[in-house]
């Protein structure tokens, strides 16, 4: 918790309120004037302190500090303003998890030491390495890749690429006189299929009546005595 404490008695008379207090000690939260607690304000309200009117924070967000000494108090504050953030930060990544102790857990400590161990371990493994240098040849693959279609962006930005939206108006109008057309030209397939059919069965009626009339005449031939001419 932050202390503010002045060096003779009349601290509460010399002290004066800014803008520009560590927002994050809200919501509990007090700070501390001589022994005397002042708790912060979380509806953006004045805050009740046993100090005059126009000594009272304007905000729940300002900076108790002394006229005597004003950038010794900003540089202290603005690191405790810094290490709260990073505290706030780490419990929103890390969660609310603490140590044996019961101390909170250091995220980024922790995140140090794990990366320091695999750091460690990669170096006297040599699949490790040969995996490293394979990630590298993949890793340079695909950047010559993505250079590859860096170098193609201009083709993308031509006019024939602008006007894809109206070419595929007209595709779709086509597209269906293309269906229409295909209608029909299936209608005339079923059309000529018939027409074939009915041509075959002609042709094969046709075909066995002058075969009947060949066996007529043949017969009369015969029965007449006139060899058929050959």
């Amino acid at each position: 918790m932050p202390r503010v404490r002045g060096r003779d008695a009349d601290m509460r008379e010399t002290l004066t309120f800014c803008r520009c207090f560590a927002v994050g000690l809200n919501g509990g939260r007090a700070v501390t004037v001589d022994d005397v607690v002042i708790p912060l304000a979380v509806t953006g309200k004045q805050l009740k302190t046993p100090f005059p009117a126009k000594q009272r924070p304007l905000a729940d967000s300002c900076l108790y500090c002394t006229n005597d000494q004003p950038s010794r108090m900003d540089n202290i504050l603005e690191v405790d303003n810094l290490e709260m953030r990073l505290r706030e930060l780490e419990s929103r990544i890390y969660g609310e998890r603490r140590n044996k102790s019961g101390k909170p857990v250091k995220c980024a400590e922790s995140l140090a030491r794990i990366q320091a161990g695999l750091t460690n371990t990669a170096n006297k493994r040599e699949r490790v390495k040969i995996l490293h240098k394979k990630k590298e040849d993949f890793l340079l693959s695909q950047a010559a890749l993505l250079e590859q279609i860096s170098n193609t962006q201009p083709l993308l930005d031509s006019t024939y690429i602008r006007d894809v939206p109206e070419h595929a108006t007209k595709l779709q109008r086509l597209s269906q006189i293309h269906i229409k057309e295909q209608d029909q030209t299936e209608a005339q397939s079923l059309e000529v299929k018939k027409l074939f059919e009915e041509y075959n069965k002609m042709m094969f009626l046709l075909s066995k009546q002058f075969t009947q009339w060949d066996e007529t005449l043949r017969k009369l031939e015969e029965a007449k005595g006139i060899r058929p001419v050959e």
